[in-house]
């Protein structure tokens, strides 16, 4: 499945008979800078599916790597949990959070340098809750892989999860 990534301008060429820069009206070469407000990431929606144990270390979101999403964060300034859902049974404490990788995955820091953003998933239930922004570090206002993660499980609780969206502005 493609996926799409998340840009913060759309260049195109001017349409015919519209001078730009160039001034030819040709379009030729000419581009029209856009910015894009908010965007939303969905990391996950569709059928629950459950995090069997979460453990109480940071490990990555159910366990894979098959969520890691690319996203271009040029001008970015911060970012939040949009929207997540699920059902209650996660242990005390339970938490995601969004990490981005400069180097393909070889190495993950918090979307602020500290530990957001995230949001406590022990007391979630069906219906979605949004979680508090953060501002972006500057490392992080890049082309990155963007991946979940989640902490404070107790091994033993099974957290089930039906929607993940992050929002970046």
């Amino acid at each position: 499945m493609a996926r799409t990534f998340p840009t913060v301008s759309d260049s195109r060429s001017l349409p015919s008979g519209v001078s730009g820069a160039g001034g030819d009206g040709s379009g030729g070469g000419d581009t029209i800078i856009q910015e894009i407000g908010s965007t939303n990431i969905t990391f996950m929606s569709g059928a629950a599916q459950p995090w069997t144990n979460m453990p109480l270390a940071v490990t990555e979101f159910l366990g894979t790597t098959n969520r890691r999403i690319p996203a271009i964060l040029t001008n970015r300034t911060r970012v939040r949990f949009a929207s997540v859902a699920g059902a209650i049974n996660a242990a005390t404490g339970a938490k995601l959070h969004l990490q981005y990788s400069l180097n393909s995955g070889a190495s993950w820091n918090y979307m602020d340098h500290s530990a957001g953003p995230q949001i406590t998933v022990d007391a979630m239930t069906v219906d979605s809750v949004s979680g508090a922004w953060v501002n972006l570090n500057d490392a992080a206002k890049a082309d990155v892989l963007l991946r979940l993660v989640g902490s404070g499980g107790n091994g033993t609780a099974d957290p089930t999860f039906a929607f993940v969206v992050i929002e970046i502005e």
